[in-house]
């Protein structure tokens, strides 16, 4: 609908303004999704169909949704909007005025995006290359806007580790691990996330990325802070600390939801 709006505003333009279509990406970057878990098993499902089966349904209880008031009302956690670079429906950056520019610097005039012997004409075909060229800006841009938290940290290391711990299991019979087999050494853990880290900050410093604020203290300070912003409002957590030796997820599904966030950054070879 944005490539076809566009092309009717070239078309007959609006008289009160320009009739340019921008396109301004916003990343929001949280602690907790409320609605994870039926997210995540929605998405198993779909992906896994037979591969996936739901070993335990839990049943709404008073006692959970009063908790789940209790957390709400004593608790706090925060929430970033990062506004992105602005675009044209085409995916090309604009300047202050508006003017749509190519990774070359040079300034593009966008009806010729739909010209055709200099008229401008509908091909739904060609809209639909150009949609989807939108859309890998967008996905691109995600990335680079988005906001790594300390939870998406610890999470992503924790749902490594698990991963690297069985390296035969696939996705689905790492999520069916046993209670007992649910566990991560501390010290290992905390070496991963130094690791993680340490990748994640170049990326930012080669804007590749963006850091939240507190990502700027030592790792000891950013591990307690993720563990417990995590899952902050679910009754079963995705990753806690048991003592001064391990770590413990009660629920494999939201670890694996959590962890996504920092999919596509290629950080899976900085954890061992």
């Amino acid at each position: 609908t944005a490539i076809e709006a566009q092309r009717m505003n070239l078309q007959d333009p609006p008289k009160d303004h320009s009739g340019k279509i921008f396109v301004v990406p916003l990343v929001m970057s949280y602690h907790f999704v409320l609605e994870a878990a039926s997210l995540i098993k929605q998405h198993l499902k779909r992906t896994g169909q037979e591969q996936y089966y739901i070993l335990d349904k839990e049943s709404a209880s008073y006692l959970k949704f009063l908790k789940f008031v209790w957390t709400t009302f004593s608790k706090q956690s925060e929430i970033n909007l990062a506004f992105g670079k602005p675009m044209d429906v085409f995916g090309n950056f604009v300047d202050e005025e508006g003017r749509s520019i190519d990774p070359y610097g040079r300034e593009v005039d966008i009806k010729a995006y739909f010209e055709v012997g200099g008229e401008i004409t509908e091909d739904k075909q060609r809209d639909g290359v150009y949609t989807k060229m939108l859309g890998e800006k967008i996905s691109e841009r995600f990335h680079v806007e988005n906001r790594v938290f300390s939870s998406h940290l610890v999470a992503y290391v924790g749902f490594e580790m698990f991963r690297k711990r069985f390296p035969k299991l696939d996705l689905y019979g790492i999520l069916r691990l046993l209670e007992e087999e649910r566990k991560l050494n501390r010290t290992e853990f905390f070496e991963n996330v130094e690791r993680v880290l340490n990748r994640l900050r170049e990326l930012a410093d080669n804007d590749k990325v963006h850091l939240a604020g507190h990502m700027n203290n030592d790792v000891p300070h950013i591990i307690e802070h993720g563990i417990a912003n995590l899952g902050l409002y679910h009754a079963k957590r995705p990753l806690s600390l048991v003592d001064h030796e391990t770590l413990q997820t009660e629920d494999l599904n939201l670890l694996y939801f959590y962890h996504n966030r920092l999919e596509g950054y290629e950080l899976a070879s900085y954890v061992q």
